[in-house]
């Protein structure tokens, strides 16, 4: 054996394992941990480990049944539709984290309210789905004016998000019909085809 180099033996094995403890978890670990997160029971030492942390805290009682319940899966229920615009109320325009001076154009901005959100989903329900050109029933779905959506902001003169959502005729669900992206490809109004330009 040539001088420098020496056979790695179970004490050497032993001492590197040992420095490693605590920091890093082994491939067996690992796998306990990621099974974990699709429905298999976790092992023993991860339950000592998070008992461990919580070792002292004093959680009230509405707190443990919550712990408890994300435990055994159960799933919160969704949001009302008056939560959903007071969360959205609370992250729009310059209270939100990636505000940058309002340089979003005017048509962009409305198509990001709950509103229209609404609004598209409701045509869709309408519709049952389905494209009413070809009739195809997919998830390449799109929501379309049949009187412009720009030409009625340019007709009512709206410069603002707050006065879109004031104006009926913006949220009319007979003016709107479901297509699938095809479809609406071929209509006279889609995207760069069309005439009406917003402001």
């Amino acid at each position: 054996m040539p001088k420098g180099i020496y056979k790695r033996t179970q004490y050497h094995r032993d001492i590197i394992s040992k420095s490693k403890k605590g920091t890093h978890y082994s491939v067996e670990a690992r796998l306990n941990m990621n099974k974990n997160k699709i429905g298999v029971p976790r092992p023993q030492w991860v339950k000592d480990k998070i008992s461990a942390s919580n070792l002292g805290k004093k959680f009230s009682e509405a707190t443990r049944k919550r712990m408890g319940d994300s435990h055994r899966g159960k799933k919160r229920k969704p949001f009302t539709l008056e939560t959903r615009i007071k969360i959205s109320d609370s992250r729009k325009g310059s209270k939100s984290y990636l505000w940058q001076g309002g340089k979003t154009e005017l048509k962009k901005s409305i198509k990001n309210t709950l509103q229209y959100k609404e609004w598209r989903l409701s045509v869709y329900k309408r519709d049952n789905f389905s494209c009413v050109g070809c009739g195809i029933h997919n998830d390449d779905l799109n929501c379309d004016h049949i009187k412009p959506y720009a030409l009625i902001i340019k007709e009512k003169n709206i410069e603002s998000v707050e006065q879109a959502l004031n104006c009926p005729e913006l949220w009319d669900i007979d003016n709107g019909r479901t297509l699938c992206y095809p479809c609406h490809k071929l209509t006279p109004t889609y995207g760069i085809n069309s005439k009406y330009v917003t402001r």
